[in-house]
């Protein structure tokens, strides 16, 4: 059945929708197309003039924007892509941003397979809080600068497996109760 197919007038740039089975045609919601600029509101009459849709909460307690999978989702939910070549003709994408199925965020990587997976560096203006750091790395060194100039505090200890050599550029302070340890003995050279 649907609606009578009869259309009202309407206020421009509203997208016109059927409010209810058998019913005329409404505008009265708020879906807009700015067609001057091909802008897209969800949500507001007035879309952003720099994006191509804009999604706007209607109240406090709204929900501007929910990504529902399917039953058993195994694609990825959300996944922000860049075209790169020419404009107008993407030769291929470059991947930013993925939530995966699983609920796993990637940014820079189309496979993250931890809670976060970050691929290339980061950069945490504020405290870094873990249980544990794991260095994945063979070749790259992990440098811990401490803005500070008299401190680098560990509670606990400092536990390094493997062979190698530590180099502490202006030396090594160690205080503490339990003394310094080493399963296959420590060299120290320097003054």
């Amino acid at each position: 059945s649907g609606g009578s197919g009869t259309v009202q007038s309407g206020t421009a740039g509203a997208l016109a929708f059927y409010p209810s089975t058998d019913t005329v045609v409404n505008d009265a919601a708020l879906l807009f197309w700015n067609d001057t600029g091909a802008h897209l509101g969800i949500g507001t009459t007035t879309p952003a003039t720099y994006a191509v849709s804009t999604i706007e909460a209607t109240s406090t307690t709204a929900l501007p924007l929910l990504v529902r999978g399917f039953t058993g989702q195994t694609e990825d939910l959300l996944r922000i892509v860049v075209p790169e070549g020419r404009a107008g003709i993407p030769a291929a994408t470059t991947t930013l941003l993925t939530v995966s199925a699983s609920g796993n965020l990637g940014i820079g990587t189309t496979t993250p397979g931890a809670a976060l997976a970050i691929a290339g560096e980061g950069l945490i203006e504020g405290a870094l809080r873990a249980s544990t750091f794991t260095s994945t790395s063979t070749t790259a060194l992990n440098t811990f600068p401490v803005a500070s100039s008299t401190s680098f505090s560990v509670a606990d200890r400092i536990w390094v497996s493997g062979t190698g050599t530590s180099t502490l550029s202006g030396g090594a302070s160690i205080t503490t109760n339990g003394g310094l340890a080493s399963q296959s003995g420590i060299t120290i050279t320097g003054g």
